[in-house]
C-alpha cells in the first residue's frame, strides 16, 4: 500500500510537496514566488505561471477575474505594493520565457497571455520611475502594448515637465534607443499624448477649467511644450501646440481687461507696489516669453517644412503682435511716469 502511494511521477512529487512548500514559505512573498516558478517551470505550465502563479505575487488581493477586468492604464496599482525585488523577478521571469519559448509561449503581443506581462512590467516601469532610474524606463516600456506604453509615458514626460532642457534631452535620447519615433507608440505618439493632456479644459457649462490643468495652468503647457521643442523632428507639434498655447493666454485681451489693468498700473505708480505690478506675469507676457524664449529659432521653418505650414506663420503673425503690444505698453508707461512727475513738480 505504500508502495501505491509512493508519486511515481514530477507532478505527483510536486503535489506532494506543495503543502510542505506552502508551509515553508507562509509570510514570505518571494519564497512561494519561487516555489511556485520552480514547479510551473518543471512541469512546464506556462500558463498557470503567467496567468495565476506570477499576479498572485503582485497583486495578491485580486482574483484573476478582477485582473481581467482592470484597466491596467489608468486603474490603481496594488494596495500593497510587493517587494522591489519580488516585482523584478516577476517582469524579467515574463520577459525571459517571452524570448525562450516557441513563438513567445502565448507572452508574445498578440498572445493569449501577454495581457499579464503587460500589467506586471507597467507596474516595473512605474517602479522604476518612482525609483528615479530613468534611464531603464524606455527599456522595460518598449515591452508594453502601444496604448499602454503611450498613456504610462506621457505620464512619465508630464511628472518631470519642470525638469531642466538638459534632463529632457538627455531622457528623450534615451527613449530613441529603444522606442522608435514612428509607430503606433512611438515617441511622437508619446509627445502628443503629453502635449494633449496639458491643455486647459473648460466645463462646457460652468466655463470653469477641469482636469488636471486646472491645478497646473500655463506653466505646466510652457513646461510640457518644451518637450516637443527639443528634436527638430518634433517641432511641427510643437508649433501647434504653442498656437494653442498663445491664444489661451492672449484671450482675455479685451478692451476692459485692458482697461482694467492699466487703472491698476497708475494707480500703483505713485507708490511701493509699482515695481511689483509691473513684474506680474500677465497672460499677454507669458505669451511674449513662450514665443520669444521658449521656442527655438529654427522652430518656426522646421515646422513649416512639415506637416504644420499653418502653425508656423501663425506664430510669426503672434511674435509681430506681442512686440508690438509690448511697445505700446513701454510707450503708455514712460508717458503716465511723464504726467506724474509733471504733477508732483506742479504740486
Amino acid at each position: 500500500a505504500s508502495a501505491a502511494a509512493t508519486p511515481r511521477t514530477a507532478e505527483e512529487i510536486l503535489e506532494t510537496l506543495r503543502p510542505l512548500a506552502a508551509r515553508e514559505a507562509r509570510g514570505a512573498r518571494a519564497r512561494l514566488a519561487q516555489r511556485d516558478a520552480q514547479r510551473c517551470l518543471i512541469l512546464g505550465r506556462t500558463r498557470e505561471l503567467a496567468a495565476e502563479a506570477a499576479p498572485t505575487w503582485v497583486f495578491p488581493e485580486e482574483a484573476p477575474e478582477a485582473e481581467m477586468s482592470a484597466d491596467i492604464s489608468g486603474g490603481p496599482g496594488p494596495s500593497s505594493p510587493p517587494p522591489p525585488g519580488l516585482l523584478r523577478f516577476a517582469a524579467h521571469m515574463l520577459l525571459f520565457l517571452q524570448t525562450a519559448l516557441p513563438e513567445g509561449g502565448g507572452l508574445a503581443p498578440s498572445g493569449a497571455l501577454h495581457f499579464h506581462l503587460n500589467k506586471i512590467v507597467n507596474l516595473y516601469v512605474v517602479h522604476l520611475i518612482a525609483q528615479r532610474r530613468y534611464d531603464l524606463v524606455p527599456l522595460y516600456a518598449r515591452h508594453l502594448r502601444a496604448p499602454v506604453l503611450v498613456e504610462t509615458y506621457s505620464k512619465f514626460l508630464a511628472l518631470l515637465a519642470p525638469a531642466s532642457l538638459e534632463t529632457k534631452t538627455r531622457v528623450l535620447r534615451e527613449a530613441l534607443l529603444w522606442i522608435p519615433m514612428e509607430d503606433e507608440g512611438g515617441v511622437r505618439a508619446v509627445l502628443n499624448k503629453a502635449l494633449d493632456d496639458s491643455r486647459e479644459v473648460v466645463d462646457p457649462l460652468s466655463g470653469a477649467p477641469v482636469g488636471a490643468a486646472a491645478t497646473r495652468g500655463p506653466r505646466h503647457r510652457e513646461d510640457v511644450l518644451e518637450w516637443a521643442c527639443v528634436r527638430a523632428e518634433t517641432h511641427a507639434e510643437a508649433a501647434t501646440h504653442a498656437c494653442a498655447l498663445v491664444r489661451q493666454l492672449c484671450m482675455g485681451r479685451t478692451s476692459a481687461a485692458v482697461a482694467r489693468e492699466n487703472e491698476s498700473r497708475d494707480l500703483s505708480a505713485t507708490d511701493d507696489a509699482h515695481d511689483d505690478v509691473l513684474k506680474t506675469s500677465s497672460g499677454e507676457a507669458r505669451a511674449r516669453r513662450v514665443v520669444a524664449e521658449l521656442l527655438p529659432a529654427d522652430l518656426q521653418a522646421n515646422a513649416a517644412e512639415a506637416d504644420a505650414p499653418g502653425a508656423a506663420a501663425e506664430l510669426g503673425d503672434w511674435a509681430a503682435y506681442l512686440s508690438a503690444a509690448a511697445s505700446l505698453r513701454a510707450w503708455r508707461d514712460a508717458a503716465k511716469a511723464r504726467d506724474v512727475a509733471v504733477a508732483i513738480a506742479g504740486a
